[in-house]
């Protein structure tokens, strides 16, 4: 082999050297820019994930009483855990997640818009609320307050409306003949005792019948009562007998009234003092005494 066919054996040998050199220079520039592009794809990824994750948190921590709103965001978290999916798929379009999520940014920006007006909005509805129960309150106080002096002045109007006794005398009576009726101080004898006493002027007190009630204490203490099983009514709070019942019609002027209390059996008839208390509804106006031998 002569050195001509050497030279081009060499010269054959360089240039292939430096085609694979450049092949292979080639090759490595390539893998880089490969191995760049994976890390920008792989931080993208990373990068998107992170995002979501943060509209992820932020949808946890809206609160709002709205059902509507509840339920639309509700969708929207449903929306965000698929995309997590997604991105964590290396083979799902990176750009189509990145597309969703700017979305979903905008839509989450608009529910955080909704809730601070509503929020407002109830914060300004509770303080007219509360405005109203303070109101309510001080009217329903006031409202007390009428009823308390109302009724004050109807016990007021009420007592005022009970009828006062004065002249008042007792005497105890025996009959002779033709109902004369004769003054006796002896027990024994005594068929009738008599009180008479005057009703006194009072514009206040109605117009209209009026019940008087008479009890005859004994000297035991006791009330005379003819009729036991029945006359029985409140007396200055307390359930007790009476011994008689007179009705007179009232007119607001002064009158004069005289009640016989029939005595059953003279001769069961006590020695002593006898007190006479005189009732118009329910309170005592006047008493009298009257003694027996």
């Amino acid at each position: 082999m002569n050195n001509k066919v050497y030279i081009t054996l060499i010269v054959l040998l360089g240039l292939l050297c430096a085609y694979l050199g450049y092949k292979v220079s080639s090759k490595q520039t390539e893998i880089i820019e490969k191995t760049t592009e994976v890390e920008g794809l792989t931080t993208d990824r990373a990068r998107v994930q992170l995002e979501l994750e943060k509209m992820k948190f932020s949808y946890d921590t809206l609160k709002t009483d709205n059902e509507q709103l509840s339920a639309e965001m509700f969708a929207q978290k449903e929306q965000i855990e698929t995309l997590l999916k997604r991105v964590k798929n290396t083979n799902y379009n990176l750009y189509k997640v990145k597309k969703e999520a700017e979305t979903l940014r905008g839509i989450m920006k608009g529910y955080v818009y909704k809730i601070d007006s509503l929020n407002v909005l109830n914060k300004a509805q509770a303080e007219e609320i509360s405005g109203l129960r303070t109101d309510l309150g001080n009217e329903r106080d006031k409202r007390n307050a009428l009823n308390s002096e109302k009724e004050q002045l109807e016990g007021k109007l009420e007592i005022g409306a009970i009828l006062a006794a004065g002249d008042i005398t007792a005497k105890a009576v025996r009959l002779k003949g033709a109902g004369k009726q004769v003054e006796t101080d002896r027990a024994s004898k005594t068929e009738l005792i008599k009180t008479c006493f005057s009703l006194r002027k009072n514009l206040i007190s109605p117009s209209e019948d009026k019940f008087l009630y008479l009890r005859i204490q004994a000297p035991d203490g006791t009330i005379l009562n003819p009729n036991s099983s029945e006359a029985s009514r409140m007396f200055d709070g307390q359930l007790g007998p009476y011994s008689i019942r007179r009705v007179v019609n009232y007119s607001n002027e002064e009158m004069d009234v005289c009640v016989f209390y029939n005595v059953p059996s003279p001769k069961s008839m006590a020695k002593g003092d006898y007190i006479i208390y005189i009732y118009e509804q329910g309170h005592k106006i006047g008493q009298t005494s009257l003694s027996l031998r």
